[in-house]
């Protein structure tokens, strides 16, 4: 029983001694950083190789496992000797190893370049090594309180930062503190050995994990960049912009990628300083360069809006296709919209379907949407309406105003779902409060019509008018029409007139651009605008009919039919336009077009 104790004794004094030396070793090496010229960085340099040997060589998973194994073996009054010898065995070399690095550490602190640090740090270490050499010098070393002479090394003149390095080990130093008094009073029994090794990893290896704690900041005080950035992204969150800046730039200049796109989003949108577009462009550049594909996609939209640099489709194709390659979805919904288009490379709607579904598939809302689109038209892809609802309801989940926009369509037409006018008016409504303005509109339709909602004309024109106010030109003509009939508001054709006028200034959207034409045109012949005169508005009805619309088709067949309209009567020409407007279902059209066939 008397060598079941040595035993442990011995490998519970030499694991703690090694925990303690790594722990000094980490301040020594921190407090050699506040002086960063000259020789000093290089002693810095080899300080950080010294203490990566060790952190490697001290495998302190290792030896928690077979300190465990003794000490259950020690728990079940096991005798066999054979057993005990063998932890021995296995444990002997590994201390030897950490013995032997420690020392190899205690050497570059000494040629640091620093003795006054290395004279004070090294005495602090060497009494507290001592003090671990038996039971009874252990005791008396609960009470010593030689962690506040390191404290006494923090001076004014150095940085914040410095000062929290110093309490980042105080939490490594008090967790060994706990552990002794645990090895006095409870002798191995139900003895729980901490697991050391994770706290190392946890400072120094696991740095693609980093959480903002004391352990980031004093990586990051440390120069490291992947713990600045962390810092970056912490003060972010918390909208500490100015903060969140400085931590970004500190990595950034160390060639961190991540943090270069940070500092060219925080250049473009002026969050924690000064708005200057070229300055983003020139850090996600340096990023995208790096092959970091959010910034390559930055880099892109940087080309294709002109943020920063001249615009250049091309040069905005190259670089979303670059990031889309890494599997970017945003850069793949923002090449497929190129190919969609035709912007910066040949249109081409099966790339664009192929680049929209990559991204779609990834959850991208806007891709979602894009892809239902594509399948409602058949546009790179066989039509498929159940495709095209599904995805669109993937999208609306999400919160994109188009999809939901769209969802409300299908509701309303039944497309691939059942007809749902309550449904229908639900999406549209979210959509509408986000301020889609085509949703808007429809909103607005449904109001007055009371389609899936109580009707009230108040409320639709108030969302004519929001979508007017955006610029959207069937916002523009249903406004107009409202004004033209007392819809919501007083009637006022000068106003009508106004905002028809507005609607027939883009012909983007054909079928609105042909009803103002046409509503244009009934203005000046019924005399709500000038005198009464068919005459001009013959000229207003010609262009609504050449774009299709059915009213318009039927009023020029009927100008010709009876000469009026400054035109001389032309039968076959009456017949042909009142055969356009009735192969569109115009009654009227229909009526006239039989009875001149009857003649």
């Amino acid at each position: 029983m008397v060598i079941l104790e040595s035993i442990s004794w011995v490998t519970i004094v030499s694991t703690i001694a090694a925990v303690v030396g790594v722990v000094f070793g980490v301040l020594s090496y921190l407090n050699t950083r506040q002086n960063k010229k000259g020789e000093e960085l290089k002693a810095l340099e080899r300080l950080a190789r010294a203490r990566n040997e060790l952190c490697v060589a001290m495998n302190i998973g290792e030896i928690n496992t077979l300190l465990n194994n003794a000490i259950t073996l020690c728990d079940k009054r096991n005798s066999d000797s054979k057993s005990l010898n063998s932890v021995w065995n296995q444990l002997q070399p590994v201390l030897t190893e950490v013995e032997s690095k420690w020392n190899s550490l205690k050497l570059q602190l000494a040629s640091s370049g620093n003795d006054k640090l290395s004279e004070q740090l090294g005495a602090v270490i060497q009494e507290y090594l001592f003090c671990f050499r038996d039971v009874e010098t252990v005791v008396a070393a609960l009470g010593c309180e030689k962690v506040d002479d390191v404290d006494g090394l923090v001076t004014v003149e150095n940085s914040e930062e410095m000062r929290c390095v110093i309490e980042a080990t105080k939490p490594l130093y008090t967790d060994v503190y706990e552990f002794v008094k645990q090895v006095i009073s409870l002798r191995f029994q139900d003895l729980d050995i901490p697991d050391y090794a994770a706290k190392i990893r946890q400072l120094w290896d696991d740095e693609s994990k980093l959480l903002f704690n004391t352990n980031t900041r004093l990586l990051a005080a440390l120069g490291n960049p992947i713990a600045q950035n962390a810092m970056g992204g912490y003060y972010y969150e918390q909208k500490q912009f100015k903060k969140a800046f400085v931590w970004y730039k500190k990595a950034a200049e160390e060639g961190y990628a991540e943090a270069q796109n940070s500092v060219g989003w925080a250049y473009e949108k002026g969050e924690g300083v000064e708005k200057n577009e070229k300055r983003a462009f020139e850090w996600y550049k340096k990023a995208a360069e790096q092959d970091f594909a959010k910034a390559q996609r930055h880099l892109g939209i940087c080309y294709d809006f002109g943020i920063g640099v001249e615009k250049d489709a091309r040069e905005a194709v190259n670089w979303y296709r670059k990031s889309a390659e890494q599997g970017e979805p945003m850069a793949q919904h923002n090449l497929g919209v190129c190919y969609y288009k035709g912007e910066g490379v040949e249109k081409d709607e099966r790339e664009a379907f192929i680049w929209f579904k990559k991204a779609a598939e990834q959850g991208n809302a806007e891709a979602q949407c894009n892809l239902g689109v594509c399948y409602v038209k058949g546009e790179g892809v066989e039509k498929d309406e159940r495709e095209a609802f599904k995805w669109f309801k993937k999208a609306a989940e999400q919160g994109n105003a188009e999809a939901q926009g769209n969802l409300g369509y299908c509701y309303d037409f039944g497309i691939s779902v059942e007809k749902d006018e309550r449904v229908a008016f639900k999406w549209s409504k979210k959509a509408a409060e986000q301020g889609y303005a085509m949703a808007q509109c429809d909103l607005g339709v449904r109001y007055e019509k009371g389609e899936g909602v109580e009707k009230d004309v108040g409320e639709a024109f108030n969302w004519f008018k929001k979508a007017a106010e955006q610029g959207l030109s069937r916002g523009h003509f249903f406004l107009g029409q409202c004004f033209d009939d007392g819809v919501g508001c007083d009637q006022d054709y000068n106003k009508a007139f106004y905002w028809y006028i507005k609607a027939s200034e883009s012909k983007e959207d054909i079928e609105t651009y042909s009803w103002a034409m046409y509503k244009i045109g009934c203005m000046f012949e019924s005399g709500k605008i000038g005198l009464g005169s068919i005459g001009v508005a013959f000229g207003y009805y010609e262009i609504a009919a050449q774009c299709g619309h059915h009213h318009a088709q039927y009023r020029l067949g009927y100008c010709y039919e009876t000469g009026k309209g400054g035109n001389e009567v032309d039968i076959e020409k009456a017949k042909y336009w009142y055969r356009k407007a009735a192969e569109q279902g115009d009654e009227e059209a229909i009526a006239s077009l039989a009875r001149l066939n009857a003649n």
